[in-house]
């Protein structure tokens, strides 16, 4: 068996750019993050992919690799076919801005349409 390997880290926090110094705006300075997926032998090496990827999507790829069912519904998708083909075209929207105002578990599967999420 190989080991899926993937490298990431937290978002930045724009260090100034477009005058912000923490998370509060959907610019790249403030939510892109680094991410590197290896699994030698099995996903192709040395390649781009310019699909979208949020980090929920991670969970979902963990489940599906190690072949596990998930569990509960969970938000995110299963980005194996992006790892093994990763020229494809994928139109999918990735845009992670949250606040769950202290909900938790599946009271955030409803999107509030009012203030009163918040």
């Amino acid at each position: 068996m190989v080991s899926l390997v993937v490298y990431t880290a937290d978002q930045g926090i724009a260090m100034g750019e477009h005058g912000f110094r923490d998370k509060v705006a959907p610019y790249d300075a403030n939510y892109s993050s680094p991410l590197i997926i290896s699994q030698p032998g099995t996903l192709p090496q040395g390649r781009v992919s310019s699909a979208p990827v949020g980090s929920p999507d991670l969970v979902q790829t963990f489940f599906a690799q190690a072949g596990i069912p998930v569990p509960w519904t969970m938000h995110g998708r299963d980005i194996s076919s992006v790892l093994k083909v990763p020229e494809q075209t994928d139109d999918t929207t990735v845009l992670l801005f949250e606040h769950m105002g202290q909900r938790y578990g599946s009271e955030t599967n409803t999107i509030p349409t009012d203030d009163s999420g918040v």
